[in-house]
């Protein structure tokens, strides 16, 4: 399997003896060799540019984006690693040179914590032999700016609502607070008012159905256990066929075209009645990178980005 393949390929890496160690620089940083690469037969490690936590006199608090590459795992596999060092700071250059630097933790998400070890040890040998220099004047920017952060995020109530992530054809289903059920035309049915959606509740059973697109489903519970069946008792097909606009003919022989040619598809009912949003994968979550700290999931049509550095997810 590729993860395999790429832990096997990670731990030579950390163990070969033989490392050439190159500094590059991007359009950022390019007078101090940021982000630092290091390249070996087996691999290729990158450490970019370290963003400052806590800097009280010369002991200074970071964290810093970090992929790993193999010949057989082209695309960057990333990751975050902290770290804790004494600092010599030149006023005139406007630098500050990292010394005595520890690893204090390193978090990779498809990487198992042995091997993750593996590259803190690695890390940290090689660390010495490198000459790491931060701009003063970013440093004391970035502190600044994490202050003015915290400072305008407490006037502001920033509880988001509830995130629910699948990574197969899932559907959100609201319903405006606990559901509502009025009495309809047909004897022994009701509807819930307080949504969108047609909900159809058989009073006798305790059952209720719901149409979504062309499927039927489900459920004793309107909020849970919706499952998908062929079709609902002819009442509750008559009260859609009332209350619900239907394609066209033509769409509908487009439809039933399509579907006797492709595998039925049938998405899962999610049900909320507060504030929620659904994100979706095309299966497990693929990411690509788009800068130094940030990658996207590319398999997904919801703009999901993740922050390397601390791992958060941004939507």
């Amino acid at each position: 399997m590729r993860i395999s393949k790429l832990l096997t390929h990670f731990t030579i890496l950390i163990t070969i003896s033989v490392f050439s160690v190159n500094t590059f620089a991007d359009e950022v940083n390019d007078e101090l060799g940021w982000p630092k690469k290091i390249e070996g037969e087996k691999g290729t490690v990158i450490i970019y540019q370290p963003q400052t936590e806590v800097f009280t006199g010369d002991k200074l608090e970071a964290r810093a984006a970090i992929s790993v590459t193999t010949p057989e795992q082209t695309s960057p596999t990333f990751g975050a690693m902290w770290f804790e060092c004494r600092v010599s700071t030149d006023r005139d250059e406007r630098t500050v040179a990292l010394l005595d630097v520890k690893v204090i933790a390193a978090k990779f998400p498809e990487i198992g914590e042995e091997n993750v070890n593996l590259l803190i040890d690695f890390v940290e040998t090689e660390i010495p032999k490198w000459e790491l220099v931060l701009s003063l004047d970013r440093l004391l920017a970035s502190l600044n700016a994490d202050e003015s952060g915290m400072i305008v995020q407490e006037n502001f109530n920033n509880t988001p609502p509830e995130i629910i992530f699948k990574t197969s054809p899932s559907v959100l289903i609201m319903i405006d607070g606990d559901p509502i059920l009025k009495d309809t035309d047909k004897e022994g049915y009701q509807y819930v008012v307080n949504t969108p959606f047609l909900f159809v509740k058989e009073t006798k059973k305790g059952i209720y159905y719901l149409k979504g697109g062309n499927y039927w489903y489900s459920s004793n519970d309107p909020i849970t256990g919706w499952k998908n069946i062929e079709s609902p008792p002819k009442k509750v097909e008559q009260l859609a066929a009332e209350n619900m606009t239907e394609p066209d003919d033509d769409e509908n022989a487009n439809g039933e075209k399509e579907e006797s040619q492709e595998e039925k598809i049938i998405p899962e009912l999610v049900v909320r009645t507060k504030p929620a949003e659904l994100l979706q994968s095309a299966g497990e979550p693929e990411f690509e990178p788009v800068q130094e700290t940030f990658t996207f999931m590319k398999n997904s049509d919801d703009d999901i980005l993740m922050n390397i550095n601390t791992q958060e997810y941004f939507v």
